[in-house]
């Protein structure tokens, strides 16, 4: 579903509240002292691998559990900016079914929006967004989008799309970290730009820290 109109933007700190965004794993080096952590493969083409957990049993609605790496939102509007020259945020999380609304408050600068799959490189979405104005699109379908101003080709982001609960980008050395993961059997899965390098792998969950070690799918 596409939809495009115009939008005054009052200023990119509204912009940023609203975005369901991820946030990064701690340093490469440090120890977690709660939740789940482990290093995926490094980056590769400046797009970082994905990790998702997902419980084999639905948690409780009242389990109280929050915090980094929780995909809370089921389906509503999350925001993607452009300002700076820049996508912002430059990494995106969103729930299938979700949609993302693509934001210029450049000024009277105008850029684009173009969407391609990053299975395939196929293109989903073309646009322009003059200043003010805003487009949008519905993520339906699970896996890692590319986005990119055909105007300014040095703008890029990603946009990765899923089903779990618990989602987080890895730190560009590929280090990741779910704090507040209540124990229980999951399914913990990574997705990388490279295919060979995509796993799934089920972990326990216990009470205090749990490292995983990524296993090769080679």
């Amino acid at each position: 579903m596409i939809r495009r109109t115009t939008w005054l933007v009052s200023s990119v700190a509204l912009v940023m509240a609203c975005a369901n965004v991820v946030e990064e794993a701690p340093p490469a080096g440090t120890t977690p002292t709660e939740g789940v952590f482990g290093v995926a493969p490094p980056a590769s083409r400046g797009t970082p691998s994905v990790v998702t957990l997902s419980p084999v049993s639905p948690p409780s609605a009242t389990d109280g559990t929050s915090g980094q790496g929780l995909n809370t939102q089921a389906t509503g509007t999350a925001v993607m900016d452009q300002f700076g020259l820049a996508f912002t945020p430059r990494e995106l999380s969103v729930r299938v079914g979700e949609i993302v609304r693509f934001t210029n408050s450049e000024g009277a600068l105008a850029h684009n929006v173009q969407l391609r799959s990053s299975a395939g490189g196929d293109e989903l979405f073309n646009d322009d967004t003059s200043a003010g104005t805003f487009v949008e699109y519905e993520f339906a379908e699970e896996g890692g989008y590319d986005v990119t101003c055909e105007t300014h080709p040095g703008m890029a982001a990603f946009i990765y799309a899923t089903t779990s609960p618990y989602v987080v980008f890895s730190t560009p050395d590929g280090a990741f970290h779910f704090p507040l993961v209540p124990p229980g059997e999951y399914t913990l899965s990574v997705w990388h730009v490279d295919e060979s390098l995509r796993t799934d792998q089920a972990v326990a969950v216990g009470p205090e820290s749990t490292e995983v070690r990524i296993r090769s799918s080679r």
